[in-house]
């Protein structure tokens, strides 16, 4: 059964069921003609406003597996823990580097005349070609 056809038929067996259990009632007198007509027409609105109500759940539902995907990717952990030690320590081989210097001979930016270092640096490359 389609999806886009539930709403449809959900108003006309509800209405259906309305007319076969409540007709007996008619006949016998105990319900008047107007409010089992007027009872038709609240299904039917009820029917029409469901209908339109299950379009926005579908639309919804095709949603939620994207949604899921997003709020899974943003609860992943970080790297912040990882790139705040590598910022601390090379903070500290600054401040260090910058406390053994004799300040009064270096003209300028103090920070200028610290000696590059590099420290464990790797670099790798994956080829494809054969």
């Amino acid at each position: 059964m389609n999806n886009k056809y539930f709403p449809k038929w959900l108003g006309p067996v509800f209405v259906g069921l309305y007319i076969a259990t409540t007709t007996k009632h008619v006949l016998e007198g105990k319900l008047s003609v107007g409010s089992f007509l007027a009872t038709i027409n609240i299904l039917r609105g009820i029917a029409g406003q469901f209908s339109d109500l299950y379009k926005i759940l579908m639309e919804l539902n095709v949603l939620v597996g994207p949604l899921r995907s997003l709020v899974h990717l943003l609860n992943m952990p970080t790297e912040v823990p990882i790139h705040k030690k590598t910022f601390d320590e090379r903070r500290e081989m600054t401040r260090r580097a910058r406390a053994s210097m004799n300040h009064g001979s270096i003209g300028g930016v103090v920070e200028d005349a610290i000696p590059l270092k590099i420290v464990n640096m790797r670099m790798t490359f994956k080829s494809d070609v054969t």
